[in-house]
């Protein structure tokens, strides 16, 4: 397994504590199942819809939760911009 630096902005940091992750993993569901992300990326056994997850800057919805992790590339974790909205916890 490669070793992946996700790099965390905005609400979320607050909510992990740290500004950045580094998780083991071959692929994109590998990280976003993580035990140190999973808490704070799954509400209800779903990715929550608040929160944008992009690789190499492409959205994953677009890229898939199998998409290989290769060596070098750049993960970072975001919570959407809107108001009014449910919270990420």
């Amino acid at each position: 397994m490669k070793e992946v630096e996700v790099k965390l902005l905005g609400p979320i940091t607050q909510l992990v504590g740290k500004k950045r992750v580094s998780v083991k993993a071959e692929t994109i569901e590998d990280i976003v199942k993580s035990e140190e992300l999973r808490q704070y990326l799954y509400r209800d056994n779903e990715l929550n819809p608040f929160v944008r997850i992009y690789v190499n800057g492409k959205d994953i919805r677009f890229l898939g939760l199998d998409y290989k992790i290769k060596e070098g590339d750049e993960m970072l974790v975001l919570s959407a911009v809107g108001g009014g909205g449910k919270s990420l916890k």
